[in-house]
């Protein structure tokens, strides 16, 4: 069985960067709108280019913490205010 390659369009409509992203077209409408997600327009027309939208995904992501940094989060340490180290000094020493 050959495998059939897709080949990568470098601009996309609305409905196919909705399917692209897994979004629904309303959603990619209204992010259009409030300007959200990066466009092409030509008079009316709207287009997405692929290379734009995935240095737009890519700038969306968020940083998996490190163990490290988790177990601070969780530690006493943590639970701790601003305030209560500001007033017992803490934070100076």
């Amino acid at each position: 069985m050959t495998e059939q390659i897709k080949e990568r369009k470098r601009y996309m409509n609305v409905e196919e960067v909705a399917d692209y992203l897994g979004f629904s077209e309303d959603t990619i409408r209204s992010w259009i709108k409030t300007r959200k997600i990066p466009i092409l327009k030509f008079d009316r027309a709207v287009r997405f280019d692929t290379d734009k939208i995935d240095i737009w995904l890519k700038d969306k992501e968020v940083p998996v913490l490190s163990n490290r940094w988790l177990s601070f989060c969780l530690s006493d340490f943590s639970r701790i205010s601003l305030k209560q180290m500001f007033t017992d000094g803490d934070i100076m020493k």
